[in-house]
């Protein structure tokens, strides 16, 4: 028997925060066959689930320590928030053959992000990680 995908969701973001984001990611799971972790603060979480229909959703709460609001800037969040702990890495490929190949036979190399993954897998700080594919 294969297990759910899971998708982290981000309850507190947003505009409208968790009382926008809770029940959609319960939709989402309900109707995609999914599990969600609702990352953000576990008391807010909670109280928008008292009051939204949970059946049929498989959920758990993950308490995030530190929320990174949308006004501050990223080299703050990294030197001040230590527990927040995605890692977001952008990955541009390397195009073989650029010059002189016609192209359907160009290729697109990845091999420089493998020590990168190896690192962030070995590191202890980061819990998740956001690729970003150009």
């Amino acid at each position: 028997m294969s297990q759910s995908p899971i998708i982290a969701v981000d309850a507190m973001g947003g505009d409208f925060g968790p009382s926008v984001i809770v029940p959609g990611a319960l939709e989402a799971s309900r109707t995609n066959n999914l599990k969600v972790l609702l990352v953000g603060e576990t008391e807010r979480i909670k109280e928008v689930l008292a009051h939204t229909d949970t059946s049929g959703a498989e959920y758990d709460i993950v308490q995030a320590d530190e929320v990174v609001q949308m006004n501050e800037r990223p080299a703050d969040v990294l030197r001040r928030k230590k527990k927040s702990s995605i890692h977001c890495l952008t990955i541009v490929g390397q195009v073989e053959g650029h010059m002189i190949l016609p192209p359907q036979n160009k290729t697109t190399k990845y091999e420089h992000v493998m020590p990168q993954l190896a690192a962030i897998e070995e590191s202890d700080e980061i819990d998740g990680l956001l690729i970003l594919l150009n």
